[in-house]
């Protein structure tokens, strides 16, 4: 099966890294969500319909020590509206979990 990842949003701006109650430090971050595409591909062919929905993107501004705490944990970015989502940190990516903390 053929699918392809369409970009429907992003954030680009300051943000706070939480974990646990602790505030780690402030970040800017580059962040953005995508829809996979799955191709109708029945009888009548039709168009493309969603399939997953995900987030992901990358911080910087971090000091080493807070980043290396990090790793291997759950934690929450806040961009300065005041929505939040849960995150993880892998190989210096940040992979989103949940809906996004801006409009997909």
């Amino acid at each position: 099966m053929d699918m392809r990842r369409e970009l429907r949003g992003g954030y680009s701006g300051p943000a706070e890294i939480l974990l646990g109650d602790e505030k780690l430090g402030d970040v800017t971050a580059r962040l953005h969500s995508w829809v996979n595409m799955l191709p109708d591909d029945g009888l009548v062919k039709g168009p493309d319909v969603e399939g997953t929905k995900g987030w992901a993107g990358s911080i910087s501004g971090l000091g080493e020590e807070a980043r290396s705490r990090m790793v291997g944990e759950v934690f929450t970015i806040r961009v300065p509206d005041g929505r939040e989502a849960r995150a993880l940190l892998r190989n210096g990516q940040l992979l989103g979990s949940g809906p996004p903390p801006f409009d997909p």
